[in-house]
């Protein structure tokens, strides 16, 4: 009947554990979440190599052709013949190497998801669009991961269960009271309850009878070793680990939120920047790709332009990439879906 709150304060520790659980099933949700997040925008990356090196492949072939024609009519040297060769050779084995990394990112998606198929799919080129907030204070957006993430609603939610597993052991120092009851039917036969005598007199043969009893029980253990005081301490002290464990968890949020938020921010100025040197390098290309056939321009002019916009064209796709994955970060640190 009464136990100082021993029985139910365990029970609401242990209601309030299973929804920490919860928390902690959807924290590991999200999680899940942006790992396919990441390895899809990788694939989607390495889908966008494999178009550069294609289009550069196709870009030193036109030359090859071009420069062997030179070289045949004697307009260019040989050595203009050979370095195009090298170079159209370089191309092909970048395109070997960007489809073998396409299909490695496809199967590491498929992990991610957690599917056994084949990788004979493409990927979309799709990305995350600007998310609220993005272009905010670091504050206001550290206060909203608090509120919102999973994983720090389950820590607060188990120092509650804790203080409560406190209460319960606590109420080991006093009695606990009990009311005990019950009823029975009791007897020799269900058939007869009366016979006949050698006088020929019934007399009662045992039948069945019912029996009631009740009462109350207190109960105190008075000394168990200091059990109850040690079994005190010991939740103490898990509360004490909890709420530090809470308090590292706060921190590293504050870290997690602020270096997503920074990386949005830097890597959006990095996308701006390489679209400009794709533009100035693709502007160089044809500049040099003009020199040449006009026959003022060296190879090594126009291998050097090559080169440059293949390199500038790669570094945009990471600008892309680094921005579609620091979105995904800033979504995870901020506890969204």
């Amino acid at each position: 009947m009464w136990d100082f709150g021993q029985s139910t304060n365990r029970w609401r520790a242990a209601r309030t554990r299973a929804v920490a659980l919860g928390d902690s099933a959807r924290s590991i949700r999200l999680q899940a979440i942006a790992e396919v997040r990441t390895a899809y925008f990788r694939a989607s990356a390495q889908k966008s190599l494999v178009a550069v090196a294609r289009g550069t492949l196709g870009n030193r072939q036109r030359h090859l052709e071009q420069i062997r024609g030179f070289v045949h009519a004697g307009t260019r040297p040989d050595i203009d013949l050979a370095q195009a060769v090298a170079d159209e050779a370089n191309a092909r084995v970048q395109v070997i190497r960007s489809e073998n990394n396409y299909a490695v990112a496809r199967a590491e998606l498929n992990q991610a998801m957690g599917t056994t198929g084949g990788t004979d799919y493409d990927v979309a080129e799709e990305t995350l669009p600007p998310q609220p907030g993005e272009t905010s204070q670091v504050g206001a957006l550290i206060d909203e991961a608090i509120r919102a993430r999973p994983d720090v609603a389950a820590i607060e939610t188990q120092i509650r269960a804790q203080e409560l597993t406190i209460k319960a052991t606590r109420g080991g120092y006093w009695p606990s009271l009990n009311l005990i009851g019950g009823a029975e039917s009791m007897g020799q036969s269900f058939e007869r309850s009366h016979v006949l005598d050698n006088f020929g007199t019934v007399v009662p043969y045992g039948g069945m009878a019912w029996n009631l009893f009740g009462g109350a029980q207190l109960t105190w253990q008075l000394f168990q070793g200091f059990l109850t005081r040690g079994q005190v301490h010991e939740a103490n002290a898990n509360l004490a680990g909890q709420r530090a464990q809470y308090d590292a968890l706060v921190q590293q949020v504050w870290v997690a939120v602020e270096q997503a938020a920074l990386a949005v921010r830097a890597s959006q100025e990095a996308l701006v920047a390489s679209g400009e040197a794709l533009k100035g390098a693709q502007a160089r290309l044809r500049m040099a790709d003009g020199r040449y056939a006009a026959g003022v321009g060296s190879i090594i002019e126009l291998s050097d332009a090559e080169l440059g916009a293949e390199l500038a064209a790669a570094q945009e796709v990471s600008a892309r990439y680094d921005l579609a994955t620091a979105r995904a970060a800033l979504c995870l640190a901020l506890g969204r879906s």
